[in-house]
């Protein structure tokens, strides 16, 4: 159609009349007071199938159809999404140490970048100073006298005669068995202890009392009667430790030597699952699995025994005994997974005797090292992002150090040790437990580019620290 009939056709329409509306019936006037008919909704449009007349709600015609957005653009979105949230999370511990060693400010941080300076990506909104407490505010622990026990505890072998009854197990093993009530300004929990002395000295788990010396923790023995207690010592690298309450006379635990322990033999837990609603709880079981090895949980060396006998939160730090009620095993229910059933793991009395044995007797468990440093870990993610390898970012120094009059420095990264790969807390604690106090070693290190990305690895050959305690807990 050329131009000239296309307006011909565009002026006859125009010139046409519109339709008049068709005249609507007339409606009967409503009787006064007669109920008024609900509004109904108009109909919907055509193709869409009718829709019942829900009082004041009107059907909003269909949105327009918006063009899809590529895959690849959805991908990068989801992408920078996960990373955007991730670094949030990943930089929220950094940052808080960092406000309360008061760095704040690239010049006085050599080499990696600080992750609180808003020029740097997600950093500077995650700062949570409030979450640091410092000493003047730390709990005031009670004034309990330790007096050093270099006894330690006792294995015995199985007894010969016949196995106890159930109940008389309990009856044997519950005065030995208490509850542990930790607090915190925002927490509170709660746990099993054994009595291991006669003067107050009570076995738990290290996570009973949040790996730490400084935590407010009250005990009750099983005749009702509240005390407060202080923690001698705790070992996070097994979970266990030593609590102290005043006084004497208490009922200690006879233990028993776990290497006589067999598969399919009856085993006893009792604890305080859930709490103090219901301490004293006692459940049955065999021994499932001998020298189990629970993933990480064993990374140290650390094996379990595995039983069927129902070990849930509260249990931790709790007794397992045999049938002649000795104490074979120390209840973990820190490795406990959702995924299993019937799965309950407890520490072997006999390989965790040296371990309460020295803190007893010192408040930490000896032999072990330290290089006297503090710091962080280097994320996945933050390795990516910086270009810098995983391993554990020096943040400190000490003035007595391993690293004293050598070239390291600040916000270097340790890698690796002998050769020996250490990306992870984790990795590095558990590579440090093979050396003694005063061994040398090798130490692979990076230092991060003071652009904030890359950076130059070197080595240093440093002596071994004893570690008194200073990281155990």
């Amino acid at each position: 159609m050329d131009e000239f009939e296309r307006e011909q056709n565009e002026t006859a329409e125009e010139a046409q009349p519109e339709a008049a509306p068709a005249a609507e019936p007339a409606q009967p006037e409503p009787a006064e007071n007669a109920p008024q008919p609900a509004p109904t909704s108009p109909q919907p449009p055509y193709g869409y199938p009718p829709q019942p007349p829900y009082p004041y709600y009107t059907y909003p015609r269909p949105a327009p159809q918006k063009s899809k957005m590529p895959l690849g653009l959805k991908i990068l979105i989801i992408v920078m999404s996960v990373l955007f949230a991730g670094s949030v999370i990943g930089f929220a511990v950094y940052g808080a140490y960092t406000a309360v060693t008061n760095y704040s400010t690239p010049s006085q941080k050599p080499g990696i970048p600080n992750f609180l300076d808003p020029e740097f990506p997600y950093g500077g909104e995650e700062d949570e100073e409030e979450d640091f407490v410092p000493e003047d505010d730390l709990p005031e622990l009670p004034d309990i006298e330790i007096i050093p026990n270099a006894e330690g505890i006792v294995l015995h072998s199985v007894p010969g005669g016949e196995e106890l009854e159930i109940s008389a197990v309990y009856d044997k093993v519950i005065p030995s068995t208490v509850l542990v009530i930790t607090e915190t300004d925002t927490a509170s929990g709660t746990g099993t202890g054994i009595i291991a002395t006669q003067d107050g000295y009570i076995i738990t788990n290290s996570h009973v009392v949040l790996n730490s010396r400084s935590v407010s923790v009250q005990v009750k023995t099983n005749d009702g009667t509240l005390h407060d207690a202080v923690v001698v010592g705790c070992d996070k690298t097994t979970d266990l430790a030593v609590l102290k309450i005043e006084g004497t006379g208490y009922t200690p635990a006879e233990f028993g030597d776990s290497n006589d322990l067999y598969m399919g033999q009856w085993v006893l837990a009792i604890g305080n699952p859930g709490g103090e609603q219901f301490s004293g709880s006692l459940t049955r079981g065999i021994i499932s699995g001998l020298n189990r090895s629970v993933g990480s949980y064993s990374a140290n060396g650390m094996t379990y025994i595995q039983t069927d006998a129902a070990i849930n939160p509260g249990n931790s730090g709790g007794p397992l005994v045999n049938l002649y009620g000795q104490v074979v095993g120390i209840s973990s229910a820190k490795i406990v997974s959702e995924q299993y059933e019937g799965m309950g793991f407890a520490i072997p009395i006999t390989g965790a005797q040296h371990i309460i044995n020295d803190l007893l007797s010192g408040g930490y468990v000896q032999g072990r090292v330290r290089f006297g440093i503090k710091g962080t870990a280097v994320t996945e993610m933050q390795s990516a992002m910086y270009d810098v390898p995983q391993g554990f970012l020096i943040s400190e120094i000490d003035e007595v150090s391993s690293f004293t009059d050598t070239d390291v420095q600040e916000y270097d990264i340790i890698t690796a040790i002998d050769d020996v790969e250490t990306p992870t807390l984790d990795a590095l604690s558990n590579a440090l437990l093979s050396y003694s106090p005063g061994d040398s070693v090798r130490v692979s290190l990076f230092r991060p580019n003071e652009n904030g990305k890359g950076g130059e690895a070197f080595e240093v050959t440093v002596t071994l620290l004893e570690d008194k305690g200073e990281t155990q807990g």
